[in-house]
């Protein structure tokens, strides 16, 4: 690594996430997702770019996994009405 320069490391690194990037885009088809899943890419990419407005000791990525998880778990754990069983709940919540 030490031959590598930062430029070429800083362009193959962007070029890996603008790769994921457009990867996932199919993924947010309006056919294939709600209102919901728009709100939390839209809350994701906020708290990306704004977090580092308060404090930069703390990653701001990290920071969004962890909010939108924890709103994603209270969000979906009132969901599992329509299964019947544990076992058929996709996201393992407290299914009757």
């Amino acid at each position: 690594m030490r031959y590598v320069s930062k430029s070429v490391m800083t362009g193959f690194v962007n070029a890996l996430a603008i790769l994921i990037f457009m990867a996932q885009l199919p993924e947010l088809d309006p056919a294939k997702v709600t209102w919901l899943t728009y709100a939390l890419v839209a809350a994701g990419l906020a708290i990306i770019y704004l977090f580092p407005l308060l404090t930069k000791a703390i990653p701001s990525p990290l920071v969004t996994i962890v909010v939108l998880t924890g709103l994603s778990i209270d969000l979906l754990d009132g969901m599992c009405a329509p299964w019947a069983t544990w076992a058929r709940c996709p996201i393992r919540c407290r299914c009757s």
